[in-house]
C-alpha cells in the first residue's frame, strides 16, 4: 500500500510512504478509506509502473468515467500523459488487450483497430477480434486460459468454448482474414510478440482482397472487481 504526505514518514513491510501535497479535490472516501481520486492515482502511476501497465490503467480509468484530458500532466509526467491520452481507449476489453496494443504501439507497428468485427457479404457477424488490420488482413487476438475458465458463462463447457472459438475463426477465415494469436508467454518478450504480429502482417500483404465487410465495434463497459475485502484488511491492519 502506498500512502501520500506532506510530511513524509516512514513505511514498512506492506506500507510505502510517498512526499507529496494532495489537494482536496485528490481526495476521496473509498470503503471507508480516504484514498487518492482516480485522476490523481492516474498521474501517481507513472512512478512505479511502465508504459504498458500504464496503458491498462488508463483504459479501465475510462471505462470508471475519468476524462484524461482533465488530468493536468506536469512537467515530470508530461510525456507519459501524452502518450495515455493518444492511446488509451474504451474499446479495450481486458489488461492483456491493453498491454498488448501498448506494446505493439511502443515497437513501431502499424495502429491496430482494436474490437474489429468481420460481417460477411450478407452483413451477419461473424465475430469479432481484439485487434484488426484490415489493410493487412490480419486479426490480433490474446488466447488467454481465462475464457476456457472462469469467464465461461453458466451452463457452458470449457469444450463447448473451444468448438465454437474454431467455428468462429473458421467463418472469419473463410472471408480471406488470417489471425496472429500470443499468450500469457509471448506478452512478457515484447521482442517475439512484435515478431510474431509483424511476421502476420507481411504475409497479409499478399493476401487477396477480403470478402464481406468488417467494421469497429462499440465499446462494452468493463465494470471493476469488488476490492472491498482488500480495504477491509487495510482497516484492520491500520488500526
Amino acid at each position: 500500500m502506498t500512502v501520500t504526505r506532506a510530511s513524509g514518514g516512514t513505511g514498512s513491510r506492506w506500507l510505502r510512504v510517498r512526499d507529496g501535497e494532495l489537494s482536496e479535490d485528490e481526495i476521496v472516501t473509498v470503503h471507508g478509506i480516504r484514498a487518492t481520486s482516480l485522476h490523481r492515482t492516474l498521474r501517481d502511476l507513472h512512478e512505479v509502473l511502465g508504459p504498458d501497465d500504464l496503458l491498462a490503467a488508463a483504459d479501465m480509468a475510462l471505462h470508471l468515467g475519468v476524462d484524461l484530458s482533465e488530468i493536468p500532466s506536469g512537467s515530470r509526467h508530461a510525456q507519459g500523459m501524452r502518450r495515455l491520452r493518444e492511446h488509451a481507449s474504451l474499446l479495450s476489453e481486458s489488461p492483456t488487450e491493453s498491454r498488448s496494443r501498448s506494446i505493439l504501439l511502443r515497437f513501431g507497428v502499424p495502429a491496430p483497430t482494436p474490437q474489429l468485427e468481420v460481417l460477411d457479404d450478407r452483413g451477419n457477424l461473424l465475430g469479432r477480434g481484439d485487434l484488426g488490420w484490415p489493410a493487412f488482413a490480419t486479426i490480433g487476438e490474446y488466447d488467454g486460459r481465462s475464457k476456457y475458465g472462469e469467464l465461461l458463462a453458466p451452463g457452458v463447457t470449457a469444450t463447448d468454448a473451444i468448438f465454437a472459438e474454431k467455428d468462429r475463426e473458421t467463418d472469419i477465415r473463410n472471408q480471406g482474414w488470417q489471425f496472429a494469436r500470443w499468450g500469457s508467454e509471448l506478452l512478457k518478450d515484447p521482442i517475439r510478440l512484435v515478431d510474431t504480429v509483424n511476421r502476420a502482417l507481411e504475409i497479409g500483404k499478399s493476401l487477396p482482397p477480403l470478402r464481406g465487410s468488417y467494421r469497429q465495434g462499440t465499446p462494452r463497459r468493463r465494470v471493476a472487481p469488488d476490492f472491498s475485502p482488500l480495504f477491509a484488511q487495510v482497516r484492520s491492519l491500520a488500526a
